[in-house]
């Protein structure tokens, strides 16, 4: 392996575990520790790709080898984050279907236009804002701001009673974007 294989090789286990770090537990801290390593892996990548044709008469096909080392980094934190994030997320669903079930209670008051949710004691280190409200036909929308940094802005949790998919007004004026966690909840970020 080539000397930049012996550099590249550890920035990306380290971005492995920051990537997967932040998947799991997803907290604004993680999130900016994150980011000088993903200057660091950038610049492996550069390296790398200037090792391809400054060692390629030495080390031949081995001056492939940080290049795909790279790759490999990135297909697999592509294929695991998913799967990491709805694991996180369900480690701590519990916390915030109880609270769900204070506002479909009636404990939590909601109203039927978007109204900021204020959270208390542990609840409040959940989502540092959560908007709620109730339609006119009784579907609960409760959206949990759970993070925001570079290179997304926010990121959190929405809520439907109905199951159903936010109408696409929703998604096309709030500027969100996102995927389904489960039959009520989906993954949001903007």
């Amino acid at each position: 392996m080539p000397p930049i294989g012996k550099i590249v090789t550890p920035i990306c286990a380290i971005l492995l575990l920051a990537v997967f770090a932040f998947d799991w537990w997803q907290s604004n801290v993680i999130k900016l520790l994150t980011m000088p390593v993903n200057v660091a892996y950038f610049a492996a990548w550069i390296a790398s790709i200037v090792c391809v044709f400054t060692c390629w008469q030495r080390c031949r096909f081995r001056a492939f080898i940080p290049v795909a080392i790279c790759m490999a980094t990135m297909v697999v934190t592509r294929s695991v984050s998913p799967h990491l994030m709805d694991a996180g997320f369900a480690r701590v669903m519990p916390r915030y279907t109880a609270l769900i079930q204070q506002m479909e209670g009636g404990q939590i008051v909601v109203s039927n236009t978007p109204t900021r949710v204020v959270l208390s004691g542990p609840d409040a280190k959940l989502a540092y804002a959560v908007w709620a409200d109730r339609t006119t036909n009784g579907i609960l929308t409760v959206t949990f701001f759970v993070g925001g940094s570079f290179p997304v802005k926010h990121w959190g949790y929405l809520y439907r009673s109905s199951g159903e998919n936010p109408p696409d007004d929703w998604w096309i004026k709030n500027d969100w974007m996102g995927r389904r966690l489960n039959d009520k909840w989906f993954y949001i970020f903007d």
